[in-house]
């Protein structure tokens, strides 16, 4: 994959890896190398003359088709389809920076003013917070979460397939503290979008830089993490993303990151035995979330 000025284009005997670029502040996007449009995000579908068809998210403004003409041993791309992709902002939501969540009684907090801004509905009861995800091992209070109510976060899911074997692989970093494998991801900081948190998690915590118009974005939702409480829990807003190249990107595992390895990901099972191999689990927040990105990806 070659990088240039924030350019992430990776393009293997006619066989295109669209990703995403950024040229002195300008998205663009690059057919075969050959520049055909710029502007801000969208989303692109490669068709192959055998009928299959591949969803994946870039930049570009205008809906435009470009057709190629190189053929490969593999399989021939006939047709680029590139559509606009809205930016969602989540200025507004309950994000790592809000010291009233952080303060000792939850009493003293407005939750009507939260419930209105949440980025996933929840119900108060007797002044407290109530976790909108219940499990039989919450912890009481808040758990060992640092805020009370909801925490919002974005997680990166980062997908690679290889244009001449299909496999694929997942991006995944290995947790500090102990708790796992998960995806690349954390709290949002306020006022930022959950793709711009994707984008900034990502190069955090792996060293891998990816334009936020590449991610497409999947709704809200309350996780299980392991360290939520009764009255505390986070809510993830993951960006999904797939890339095309031949060798994988270079990663590696930076932050509060251990680790950061592409792991093989056909399926789940194949996904949880490379995790065992390397001595660990999933992360259990991300259990549901993971198993939900490989069944999307198996209906495409």
């Amino acid at each position: 994959m070659n990088q240039q000025n924030d350019i992430f284009v990776s393009i293997n005997n006619g066989v295109v890896g669209i990703v995403a670029a950024t040229v002195s502040n300008e998205s663009v996007v690059f057919v075969n190398s050959r520049r055909v449009s710029a502007a801000p995000l969208t989303r692109i579908t490669l068709h192959w003359a055998s009928g299959k068809t591949k969803t994946f998210t870039t930049t570009d403004a205008e809906e435009i088709e470009a057709w190629l003409e190189h053929d490969t041993a593999n399989s021939r791309i006939t047709r680029v389809e590139i559509s606009r992709v809205e930016e969602e902002s989540t200025t507004g939501h309950n994000v790592k920076g809000d010291e009233e969540l952080r303060g000792e009684d939850p009493h003293a907090i407005d939750w009507t003013e939260r419930q209105a801004r949440s980025a996933v509905p929840f119900e108060v009861v007797d002044g407290l917070p109530i976790n909108p995800r219940p499990r039989p091992d919450l912890k009481p209070g808040k758990g060992d979460l640092w805020h009370w109510g909801e925490g919002v976060c974005s997680d990166a899911i980062v997908f690679n397939l290889n244009p001449f074997t299909e496999e694929r692989h997942l991006l995944l970093i290995k947790r500090g503290d102990g708790h796992g494998w998960a995806l690349p991801g954390g709290g949002l900081d306020e006022g930022e979008t959950a793709e711009g948190g994707c984008s900034r998690e990502l190069e955090e915590e792996t060293g891998f830089r990816l334009h936020p118009g590449v991610f497409d974005m999947l709704p809200a939702r309350v996780v299980d993490d392991p360290r939520a409480g009764e009255n505390a829990w986070m809510v993830t807003i993951p960006g999904i993303v797939t890339l095309i190249n031949s060798p994988l990107p270079a990663v590696s595992g930076q932050d509060d990151a251990d680790e950061a390895a592409w792991l093989p990901a056909g399926s789940w099972d194949e996904l949880q035995a490379a995790i065992a191999e390397r001595g660990g689990v999933v992360f259990p927040a991300h259990v549901d979330l993971l198993q939900e990105a490989l069944s999307l990806l198996d209906q495409h």
